[in-house]
This record gives structure tokens, sequence and C-alpha cells, in this order.
């Protein structure tokens, strides 16, 4: 069972080491390795925007990963997930998802399409949204757009 939390001050540095971790790296749209003060400051703005919504995944009392919300406009939202090192390989991520898309609905009702970003090589993340219901629709440079009608 997968609880989600909405993200705390005390999740900073978790994040930040889990965001650092190389395979992270590696799938991530920006795949430098981050600062503690970047990430700070980052991690500040976050939880202060308005149109973003960070949660903390949890399975049996433990953070196994980070959910994060960015409202697009009225109707669509992007959504972005990060699983700890130790969570990964387990087939969260499909279940994770279809979760997320509960919570967007709670979150902003308004909300009609989720959207994802997110990069060709990370093959493991295309399925798992794949059959989280999300449906590739665009493809640009080394990105992959997959959407979600809600």
């Amino acid at each position: 069972m997968f609880v989600c939390r909405e993200a705390e001050w005390k999740d900073c540095n978790m994040i930040l080491d889990w965001r650092n971790d190389p395979v992270t790296r590696i799938n991530s749209l920006d795949s430098r390795e981050i600062s503690q003060e970047e990430h700070e400051a980052w991690f500040r703005r976050s939880l202060s925007l308005p149109d973003r919504i960070l949660f903390i995944i949890e399975k049996d009392h433990v953070a196994i990963g980070v959910l994060r919300f960015d409202q697009i406009d009225e109707k669509r939202m992007e959504v972005s997930i990060h699983l700890a090192p130790e969570a990964r390989n387990r087939g969260y991520g499909q279940n994770i998802l279809k979760m997320s898309c509960e919570l967007a609905r709670t979150c902003r009702p308004q909300i009609q399409t989720l959207v994802a970003k997110i990069k060709k090589e990370n093959l493991l993340s295309i399925k798992s949204f794949t059959k989280a219901g999300f449906r590739i629709e665009n493809e640009g440079g080394n990105l992959v757009y997959m959407f979600l009608d809600m």
C-alpha cells in the first residue's frame, strides 16, 4: 500500500540524496549533480509555489520516492516521479502513477490531462507510464511527451 504525504522541509536532504544518485541523474532531464545550496533554494521555492505540489511517496511508513505536479494551465498538469534507489525495479512505478492520477483529481479537480516529459533512453519510465494509461503523443529531440486524459 502506497501513501502520499505533502513534502516538508525535513525531506530536503533525503530528496537531494535521491536526486544526485547516478541512475537518477542519468534519467533526469537535468543530469548534472546538484549542490546542497542549489537544492535547498529549489526546495524552498517548490514548497511555496502555488502551481506546484510536492509529495513524498511512502510504503509501509518508509519514504520511497517523490511525486511532483506542476500546473501548466487550467486543464493540464505535468507529473514527475523519482523513486529512491532501493525502491527501483520492484514494479512500483505503474501503481504509484495510477495513484497520482487520483491525487491530481483530488488536488485540482479541474485538471483534465496529465503530461509527462521523459528522456527517450529512459525505457523503464516510458513502460511504467504506458502501463498506467499514458500515451506517447509527441517526440522531440531526446524527449518523449506522454499524456493521460483524466
